[in-house]
């Protein structure tokens, strides 16, 4: 998989978040290893809500 911002190679990567208060403390999301991009899910939901939103 390639890099939406700058073509790099992205991995898999475990990311740690502490101050979530859903419960979940571990998720799991592409990274390049060029730029730092992260993407899971919830990244790409909000960035399609939030271009849905500029376009009403």
């Amino acid at each position: 998989m390639r890099c939406a911002r700058c073509r790099g190679l992205m991995v898999h990567d475990q990311y740690y978040d502490l101050l979530d208060d859903s419960g979940h403390l571990n998720f799991r999301a592409w990274r390049c290893i060029c730029c730092g991009n992260a993407r899971d899910g919830l990244i790409l939901r909000n960035r399609r809500e939030r271009s849905l939103c500029r376009t009403a």
